[in-house]
């Protein structure tokens, strides 16, 4: 009898009493609850000063050729996505993360974008907003022992 408190025990033990549930039952409900729960991360790659999104996740294939990357892109295991031929065994990963290809903004300046896209809010010089990782991190709680956000400081600062 692991991790179970007096309330769980109480109401396993009134379905098992009026035979609903019997003690494999509850143990086996339990491990199917164990094996759907699944820690969720995110990586957010930043990549201040880095390669193009043409060059990488963002190819544009199909574009005029002053839009699209001069790379060939590759197919990934996701149908209907492809991204640069420099990335092929992250092409084999695509079913594991998400490409947001939709983002706009008005900014005019990388520097205030980058906030914009960092914190959510358009910057001002007299308020400074939390990152969405701080307000991930904040929200989720602590998990485990490993540290909520890893931050590594560039170039503009964060």
């Amino acid at each position: 009898m692991e991790n179970f408190d007096r309330r769980s025990f109480i109401r396993v033990g009134s379905l098992s009493v009026f035979g609903f549930l019997s003690w494999s039952d509850v143990l086996r409900l339990r491990a199917q609850t164990a094996a759907a729960k699944r820690d969720l991360s995110v990586i957010h790659l930043w990549l201040t000063g880095g390669m193009s999104h043409l060059d990488t996740f963002d190819p544009k294939p199909d574009a005029d050729t002053r839009y699209r990357s001069q790379f060939k892109p590759i197919e990934t295991n996701v149908s209907g996505i492809r991204i640069s031929e420099h990335l092929p065994r992250t092409a084999k990963l695509a079913n594991k993360f998400a490409i947001i290809r939709s983002m706009t903004h008005r900014q005019a300046a990388h520097e205030a974008a980058c906030n914009l896209i960092l914190s959510g809010h358009d910057p001002l010089p007299t308020i400074q907003h939390p990152s969405l990782q701080t307000v991930v991190a904040k929200e989720l709680g602590p998990r485990n022992e490993l540290p909520a956000i890893v931050s590594i400081p560039g170039a503009t600062g964060s």
